[in-house]
């Protein structure tokens, strides 16, 4: 927020006019019935039961006590006994001072005349008459009530209980002021947190993607906290993928750049020497095969991406499918002289929900890779077996196995392990197989046997995956 240019459509000045007006508008609300009140008090022909009212009847008690009756009469006729006036009238309705009374005070007073000796006698507050609204005295011996009351309503009524207007208005501005500050604290209070997420979110939007916000940095709620640790989720998602994207682009640049050098020198070569031009030519079209499968490899990894668990799936033999890539397996393992054996241990075929291209891509990518690795004349072995709410698949071979460090980073794209013994493979045969397992709600790992060899493990649940499992990468 700058001060200079402020943008008053933020979330700041939208919650300090909120909750600027809330107060505004209570005390407005509060004056109006306060107002209400006093003008009820000090309609024409009631009793005054206000402090001001009070303060005059004991006046006039005053006079009486130490002047006398004479001089209480003076005092009741004169101008000081105005707004409010006091009456001091005996058990007839009649007037001290001989002043007409108005008939709708004598009528509440005598309907109401034992609430009155009550309210004397309790010295409590009765509705109607307020604590010492109206008096009893004695005077020469015979009792009367002394009350005062206003001829008009005061025009004097004011919002607050303040008797000046000054008094009010300083009042007025002194709460307008504290109620703008406390607001603006308020205001602040609640969007600081917001303000620290939009920076972290500018921040991660200018490439800085290990930008993190601290949930407990805010205490204004549990919602900013919990806005805090999805934005957390985002940014280490998005940094994620970024530097996937990069890792591929690298990697894809020097998978083609190597073959294309190659085919550059094919091609030179073949214009030097055009008698065995035939030989060049078909180093060439070996490097655009390589460069043909690499592309389709790529595409079969972004396909996989783009589905994000939309796969269509259909219900499968679990047992024939794998029964179906073990016999192809074995079919190109001869070559090889390498036998791959299927050993199942499921007491009854399972039928689960998936896309049979997508997982027998998956589970052949598996065994050629253990493939590449066994050496001549060993042996790859399937297990099959269920396992609490999975089918479990494991897939081991006779190969040198993967360095511990390395294991981790095994299914990512171009990752290769053991390549350069085999001289094949460009290292996305296992990202394949790892997509097509998470897109089905399974997991897949990999863990070195003894004492030598490689084992996968896939765990495909029984039962049909939520979609946001089945979305997860």
């Amino acid at each position: 927020m700058s001060f200079s240019h402020p943008d008053f459509s933020s979330l700041f000045w939208r919650l300090l006019a909120g909750i600027l007006s809330v107060i505004v508008v209570t005390s407005l609300v509060t004056g109006t019935i306060f107002y209400w009140v006093q003008k009820n008090e000090c309609a024409e022909g009631r009793i005054d039961g206000r402090i001001g009212g009070r303060k005059s009847v004991l006046a006039a008690l005053v006079v009486n006590e130490y002047a006398g009756r004479e001089e209480l009469v003076r005092w009741l006729k004169s101008a000081q006994n105005t707004r409010p006036t006091v009456y001091i009238v005996n058990d007839a309705g009649e007037e001290i001072s001989g002043r007409g009374v108005p008939a709708a005070v004598l009528d509440s007073i005598g309907r109401d005349r034992e609430k009155i000796e009550r309210s004397l006698t309790d010295q409590a507050s009765l509705t109607g008459f307020p604590l010492n609204s109206i008096e009893r005295v004695e005077i020469d011996g015979r009792p009367y009530y002394a009350f005062a009351m206003l001829a008009t309503v005061p025009q004097d009524l004011s919002f607050l209980p303040f008797n000046g207007h000054e008094t009010a208005v300083v009042a007025m501005l002194i709460a307008l002021v504290l109620s703008a500050l406390v607001s603006a604290v308020l205001a602040y209070y609640y969007t600081r947190p917001l303000l620290r997420l939009n920076s972290a979110m500018r921040d991660v939007a200018s490439g800085r993607f290990d930008t993190r916000v601290d949930p407990a940095f805010s205490s204004a709620g549990a919602e900013v906290a919990g806005l805090a640790r999805v934005f957390n989720r985002m940014a280490e998602r998005i940094g994620a993928l970024v530097l996937r994207q990069q890792r591929l682009f690298h990697n894809v640049s020097h998978e083609v750049r190597s073959p294309l050098a190659r085919i550059d020198v094919a091609v030179d070569l073949a214009r030097r020497d055009p008698e065995h031009a035939a030989r060049y030519l078909e180093r060439i079209e070996r490097e655009v095969s390589n460069v043909d499968h690499l592309v389709e490899e790529l595409l079969t990894v972004a396909r996989q991406d783009e589905a994000d668990g939309s796969l269509t799936k259909t219900p499968e033999s679990m047992r024939r499918l794998v029964e179906d890539v073990v016999e192809t397996a074995g079919f190109e393992a001869q070559k090889k002289r390498i036998r791959v054996v299927l050993d199942d241990a499921l007491d009854r075929d399972v039928v689960l929900e998936v896309n049979a291209e997508s997982l027998r891509s998956a589970l052949g990518n598996l065994l050629r890779n253990s493939l590449r690795h066994t050496p001549e004349g060993g042996r790859i072995t399937v297990r099959m077996k269920r396992g609490p709410g999975l089918l479990r698949i494991r897939c081991g071979d006779e190969g040198p196995g993967v360095p511990e460090n390395e294991l981790p980073t095994l299914f990512d794209p171009f990752v290769r392990g053991n390549r350069e013994q085999t001289g094949t493979g460009f290292g996305l045969g296992l990202t394949i197989a790892r997509s097509a397992v998470l897109a089905h709600g399974g997991s897949i790992r990999a863990r070195n046997l003894l004492p030598r060899g490689l084992e996968v493990i896939v765990d495909l649940p029984l039962a049909a995956p939520p979609a946001a499992v089945q979305g997860a990468r």
